[in-house]
């Protein structure tokens, strides 16, 4: 609970209740999870878009391949962005809120920027 506190809450949750609930025994109900309840967030506002705003040049992302050349360093601005711009492909080829997209990425910044778009 604590640490749910330093986060935005479009809905605050409601701290009356436990911050989870489980079930995943089938003999009891349906397999289900909940977290937070009643309360409505943006996790991609909470990882970057804040980040950005506060620190726009800070480090976002430090990613080291299996090559001695290969690296990047992304900064808060410039993953806003790239979620931005591949947020916004995939709602103009269809996706929307709700919809499944699989993601078969190895370790790589694109698999952040895929996740959080």
């Amino acid at each position: 609970g604590k640490i749910a506190d330093e986060l935005y809450w479009h809905t605050p949750y409601d701290k009356s209740k436990p911050v989870h609930s489980f079930n995943f025994d089938v003999r009891k109900g349906p397999i289900s999870i909940s977290w937070f309840p009643g309360g409505k967030t943006n996790l991609c506002y909470n990882a970057v878009d804040r980040h950005a705003a506060s620190d726009p040049k800070g480090t976002a992302l430090l990613w080291e391949g299996n090559e001695t050349n290969q690296d990047e360093v992304v900064m808060w601005a410039q993953l806003k962005e790239r979620v931005c711009q591949l947020a916004n492909y995939l709602r103009s080829v269809g996706v929307g809120k709700g919809d499944n997209v699989t993601i078969y990425l190895p370790m790589v910044p694109h698999l952040v920027i895929s996740m959080l778009a």
